[in-house]
């Protein structure tokens, strides 16, 4: 819906007549509590799958319990600091300020100049 992939492996059971899933975000299946005596081997699994999504998977070919899930990290876009309000903006105005910032940060202050006067409010 939001453009993001699903952090979560839905799984349907034929013979419970049940959907489970595994959410990589958690990093627990979704029977998954935390339970006050968690081991430090459990904690560190959740914390080792926690923050991921799946890109790639499959059911083995020789064994078909066994489901194979590539994931890698969820990166999450925000805007730094300076540039938080450009996200709407019109293209003339970001690409001005990205200049400015550019031409700022190599030390070339006319050029930087001349970019804050094409920057719209």
């Amino acid at each position: 819906v939001n453009g993001r992939p699903d952090h979560k492996v839905y799984f349907y059971d034929t013979e419970m007549d049940i959907v489970t899933h595994f959410d990589f975000f958690t990093g627990r299946p979704s029977s998954g509590v935390s339970q006050p005596d968690e081991s430090d081997k459990q904690k560190f699994q959740e914390d080792e799958f926690s923050g991921r999504f799946a890109v790639s998977h499959y059911w083995d070919e020789s064994e078909p319990r066994l489901f194979v899930c590539e994931t890698v990290p969820m990166v999450s876009r925000r805007p730094l600091r300076d540039f938080v309000g450009l996200e709407k903006c019109e293209k003339g105005t970001r690409d001005a300020m990205l200049n400015f910032s550019f031409y700022l940060t190599v030390g070339d202050m006319d050029e930087a100049f001349k970019t804050i006067k094409l920057i719209k409010r």
